[in-house]
């Protein structure tokens, strides 16, 4: 065969290369070799080249097979020295060449609209940087960052791949859905699990063309760029930037055809910046493709980024101000993003032609209503002779927080009218929607009652929002809120879950443009700063809005502030806290009480209390044990978190109706855990608990005569143990349990001040104990800032554990009405689950029935409860439920003949109890354990039902010692 070699080798590689070719072939140009040859000799060629290779060889041979027709054998060396066809470039530069393209010739398109992905990416650029100006106009470098990474965030649709795929899309004119996480390739043999996704050659190319340029704003950039679409699911994730380059490069069958990608991307991107008078001197990189290695060796940008090896308060806040900053420009460029892709491409086009992209922002802002108006009627109705100084007081207040142009905070005692002082704030600031975020359902029920009332707003479109709640009154009628109209209520009344899912999620991002957008109230705000991770995550939240400085419209509201977490982490001025006086002039007698856990139980178990008590415990099994004692001697209820559904929205009904304000006393006593502590309107003439925090302490105190009303002393009595009353010592279950909490210093603190001011004070009035919780903070602020910084350091280890980043599910049929919940939660893991019932007597002795208690098909009766609790806070230890259900479940379901016969492992138990229909068992009816010759767990969580209410989950062991007694 004849054959002939063609050298473009450089440096040392030259000689070497001349003399193996010497040896085989006559030299027939300074870099041609031209000869016969058989395939072995054409191999042995071969091996000698690559045993002398290095980075500067490049050698091509080729098969001269006739006049007309050369094919290309084999290149050694460097590949970039030659085109597909081995051939040598010629007109050759070292400098990048711009490739202007005609998009009339052979236009690129951003999607199945049609848009050109040049106008695309200009009015997403425009959009975001126009949203973030309206938002934060004081933060131009907010501006600068939107406006780039909405300029860049699609670039990599440059893609042959990805513009191969979409030019058939147009051509069978298919209209794909406007889906939130975008258009991608999704057809055929095509897998994302190495080819790059766009929005991550999007990051690469940003990369190379941006290096070295604006590092204080890139990690904003990239991070949006990446992150304006969640991660496709892979069994091996990119873990650098250059991953993407190299398995692009792969992909695309050539070195070369990625180089033409982004050599065609700066031409495009130098267009687009020409268009942007901020941007018209930034310059893009020459790039040397020898250097993308280097270039692209940084990791891939993490979603959410908090140290947990903060040694200071104000680093744990430099990591909230920067994940709140990212979570304003993805919100931005997302937004911005699914705005202009609902847009048919000639609508678009005549948009951008005509100047009018802000027809966009206005309709994405847009919020007008006549809110404004019904608070003002509100606040006139309450205007009476009757309440004319308290109605002063109150217009005072809000006032002063009209006064503050930040995120500002009201401290107001109970019963100061803080719901009233929120709405008049409101209506002062102009308030087109209000945003109402609570930390608990139940607090979320109690405003919702409140202002849809006719004392308030009986007239306003208020909306409901929970995981189990979707509600929307308007025009005197409750109906459900369809998805598609979620948060469309003039007032949404919300729990902070739901409003985090806009910076832990990719489904609801744009709805934090609704958050930073309307006026916020975060009510009862106290109880967020002590849960793990939510407060990072609620900081962030605050931080954002922040921002905006003198357009915050965001108002903090609790009785019991913690003015530590305030000012160090939400750095929120003191000047920027307006307190109330409490117009309750009541008189109250605190006392202390100890008692000797090792030899007796607690006096909120043991004792009886008089008619229109409350007693609160720590815990729900606390109050469980104190109820099931007294069962038969009380008029009590019992309140908790420990119920179905459907259980506790009855009771929570019961209670409300039995202690509001002339309510109807249908019981004596309340019996709860600590869910009564906190907004809800209802009042006793004494109340006993045990040692908590400042904040429940005071919390559980502004239940005692609420309304002021009583003429005798309100006792409140406090039980703690004498190892920690006498000896400040933790090792005892109650000081454990605090400990856990990131309570035990505060709540010690609190008792010892306390105890200290109240020597020879027979009463005090409530006034005297707020202005005590300010001067404590004030004075022990040290002391408490260690358990702080504590609590802070665990929610960032939880929030690197648990929050994961967004992901693509592939979207998969939901069966109709299934009830199912996420397998990972920031407030903990929890699963369905099912309990046999337990049914007490007339005596107050019990038996297990022969029945169960949720029933999958009717909603509401479910039951959910913490993995850790479920296993015995053990998985490997003889407390595991799920253990045990894996061993017996599949025997007695055999025996009675069902069709849930198999042996699962206990982890597949475990996944599957996501879904109500298969719950985990947490006990069994006799019944049950009989068909396989086995008896309870010692473990076993049954669903007590008392003598007169039901008591809820409650472990075997614990119904054994109350019959012991």
């Amino acid at each position: 065969m004849m054959v002939m070699f063609v050298s473009q080798c450089e440096k040392k590689a030259l000689p070497r290369t001349r003399r193996v070719l010497d040896s085989f072939a006559n030299r027939i140009g300074d870099n041609t070799w031209q000869t016969v040859i058989t395939i072995d000799g054409l191999e042995a060629v071969k091996r000698l080249l690559r045993k002398t290779a290095t980075k500067n060889t490049a050698v091509s041979c080729h098969w001269l097979r006739s006049r007309s027709r050369i094919d290309l054998q084999w290149i050694v060396g460097s590949k970039q020295k030659f085109n597909e066809q081995g051939h040598v470039p010629v007109n050759y530069t070292t400098k990048d060449i711009l490739v202007r393209y005609d998009e009339s010739i052979n236009p690129i398109y951003a999607n199945t609209k049609g848009q050109l992905l040049k106008d695309h990416l200009y009015a997403v650029g425009w959009v975001a940087q126009a949203l973030v100006n309206q938002l934060y106009p004081d933060v131009p470098n907010l501006r600068k960052v939107a406006l780039i990474a909405g300029l860049w965030h699609d670039i990599g649709k440059l893609d042959p791949k990805f513009q191969e795929w979409l030019n058939k899309e147009l051509k069978r004119k298919t209209q794909l859905p406007i889906d939130e996480d975008g258009v991608h390739i999704d057809k055929g043999t095509f897998s994302f699990e190495k080819h790059p996704r766009h929005n991550e050659i999007s990051l690469a190319l940003f990369n190379l063309l941006t290096d070295g340029q604006a590092r204080n704003l890139k990690p904003l950039i990239e991070h949006v760029i990446y992150w304006h679409h969640a991660k496709p699911i892979r069994k091996s994730d990119f873990n650098y930037q250059i991953e993407i380059w190299s398995q692009l490069s792969g992909s695309l069958g050539a070195e070369a055809s990625s180089q033409q990608l982004t050599l065609t991307a700066k031409s495009l991107m130098k267009e687009l910046y020409q268009s942007f008078e901020t941007l018209q001197d930034s310059e893009l990189n020459s790039i040397d493709f020898e250097d993308v290695d280097a270039i692209l060796k940084q990791v891939m940008p993490e979603y959410k980024l908090y140290s947990d090896k903060h040694n200071a308060l104000e680093n744990f806040t430099k990591d909230i101000t920067e994940n709140a900053k990212k979570d304003i420009i993805r919100t931005a460029v997302i937004s911005a993003d699914r705005a202009i892709s609902a847009l048919d491409a000639d609508e678009l086009a005549e948009l951008i032609s005509e100047q009018n992209l802000n027809s966009v922002v206005e309709k994405i802002l847009d919020q007008s209503s006549h809110l404004q108006g019904d608070i003002e009627g509100c606040i006139d109705r309450f205007n009476k002779p009757d309440n004319a100084k308290r109605n002063e007081q109150q217009t005072i207040a809000a006032d002063q927080l009209t006064e503050v142009e930040s995120v500002v905070v009201l401290e107001g005692p109970a019963g100061c009218g803080k719901t009233k002082i929120a709405l008049e704030w409101a209506a002062k600031k102009n308030v087109q929607k209000l945003i109402w975020v609570c930390p608990r359902v139940q607090v979320c029920l109690g405003i919702y009652d409140e202002l849809k009332s006719d004392q308030y707003l009986p007239e306003t479109k208020i909306e409901l929002l929970t995981g189990e709640f979707k509600k929307t009154w308007s025009n005197g009628q409750e109906n459900e809120t369809p998805d598609s109209e979620q948060f469309g209520g003039q007032i949404v009344i919300t729990t902070i879950d739901q409003v985090m899912n806009t910076i832990t999620t990719h489904r609801q991002v744009t709805g934090l443009i609704e958050f930073l957008n309307s006026h916020v109230v975060f009510d009862e705000f106290h109880e967020l700063i002590k849960i793990p991770a939510l407060n990072l995550l609620f900081a962030e939240l605050v931080k954002a809005k922040s921002l905006r400085e003198h357009q915050a419209n965001c108002l903090l509201v609790s009785a019991t502030i913690n003015p530590l977490f305030v000012t160090e982490v939400l750095e929120t001025h003191k000047d920027d806290i307006v307190s109330v006086e409490t117009f309750n002039q009541s008189d109250y007698q605190i006392q202390f009480k100890g008692y000797d856990e090792t030899t007796q139980d607690s006096p909120l178990v043991s004792q009886t209390y008089p008619p229109n008590t409350f007693v609160i415990s720590n815990t729900a099994k606390a109050a469980q044990l104190g109820f099931i004692r007294h069962q038969t001697e009380e008029n009590a209820i019992l309140f908790h978190g420990r119920y179905t559904k459907k259980d506790k929205r009855e009771i929570f009904e019961q209670v409300y109706n039995a202690f509001k304000k002339e309510g109807t006393r249908e019981f004596d006593i309340l019996r709860s855990g600590p869910i009564v502590q906190a907004s809800l309107n209802i009042t006793c003439d004494e109340m006993h608990t045990e040692i908590t925090s400042p904040e429940n302490w005071l919390q559980r105190l502004g239940r005692l005569d609420r309304f002021g009303q009583s003429t005798e002393k309100n006792v409140y009595v406090t039980y703690l143990p004498n190892a920690i009353k006498e000896y400040g010592k933790q090792k005892n279950n109650v000081g454990n349990f605090l400990n856990k909490q990131f309570e035990f210093q505060s709540a010690y603190q609190w008792f010892l001040w306390l105890d200290d001011k109240l020597q020879e004070m027979d009463s005090i009035k409530l006034s005297w104990l707020y202005q005590q919780y300010r001067a404590f903070y004030k004075e022990k602020s040290e002391q408490l800032t260690d358990e702080l910084h504590k609590l802070l350091q665990k929610s960032a280890v939880q929030l690197n554990h648990k929050l994961h980043d967004p992901i693509a599910f592939k979207s998969k049929p939901v069966k109709k009405d299934a009830i199912k919940i996420k397998a990972s939660s920031l407030r903990g893991d929890s699963r369905f689950v099912q309990m046999a019932e337990v049914q007490f007597d007339e005596n107050g002795e019990w038996h297990v029935t022969d029945e169960y208690t949720c029933n999958t098909e009717i909603e509401g009766n479910q039951f959910t409860m913490s993995i850790d609790e479920i296993q015995g806070y053990d998985e490997s230890g003889e407390n595991n439920l799920i253990n045990f259900m894996y061993k017996k479940h599949h025997q007695i379901q055999k025996f009675k003949g069902e069709k849930y016969a198999k042996r699962y492992k206990a982890y597949l138990l475990k996944n599957e109890a996501t879904d109500a229909s298969t719950p985990i068992f947490l006990s069994y009816t006799e019944q049950d354990l009989a068909l396989c010759n086995e008896t309870a767990h010692a473990a076993a969580i049954y669903y007590a039902q008392g003598i007169k209410q039901p008591i809820g989950a409650i472990a075997i062991h614990k119904l054994e010692n109350t019959e012991e007694e």
